[in-house]
């Protein structure tokens, strides 16, 4: 847990908020946000994927993506799959994200912005794997410490772009 203290002239106010999981839109490369691109996916049986995932389409089905696998989008809601619930998923290739990152070996840098990482964690604990930086990865940084709130403060956030993403190939 983190505390977040902001004094005031009335007084003082303390918000206690846990670690930031997931990806959250936050709009896209081109501007506009108004409109992103959501289909539904079919859950894997037996397969959870949380609001904030980034997930993959694997035999017709989605699951929570890994670091081995291209991404297909986020999903959009909390789902449960047994073999017919279905989950929105955003996949606007132009989708930027506000995500976490974990820190572990490498602190995230305001040197990090173009380049790539990789996600790490399972469904509901998703963040960037601050150690996997360089030059390819699932993700592209665009932005360090983008000073949105309510992680204005957390320098371990950034702006990200899915970079392996599933159904779409270079040219």
């Amino acid at each position: 847990m983190q505390r977040l203290i902001l004094a005031g002239k009335i007084g003082q106010i303390t918000t206690t908020y846990e670690a930031m999981y997931g990806a959250k839109y936050i709009g896209t490369l081109t501007g506009d946000s108004s409109r992103p691109a959501f289909k539904e996916y079919v859950v894997t049986n037996g397969e959870t994927v949380t609001r904030g995932d980034f997930v993959n389409l694997a035999s017709g089905y989605i699951e929570t993506a890994d670091i081995t696998e291209e991404i297909l989008g986020v999903a959009e809601e909390t789902v449960t799959g047994d073999g017919t619930e279905t989950c929105m998923v955003n996949v606007e290739p132009d989708a930027l994200y506000l995500v976490d990152n974990d820190n572990d070996g490498t602190t995230f840098a305001v040197t990090h912005p173009g380049t790539y990482f990789d996600v790490t964690g399972t469904t509901g604990i998703q963040q960037i794997d601050t150690s996997t930086t360089g030059a390819d990865g699932q993700v592209f940084c665009h932005e360090y410490n983008p000073q949105i709130a309510p992680y204005a403060s957390d320098t371990s956030i950034g702006v990200f772009q899915i970079a392996e993403k599933q159904g779409f190939k270079s040219q």
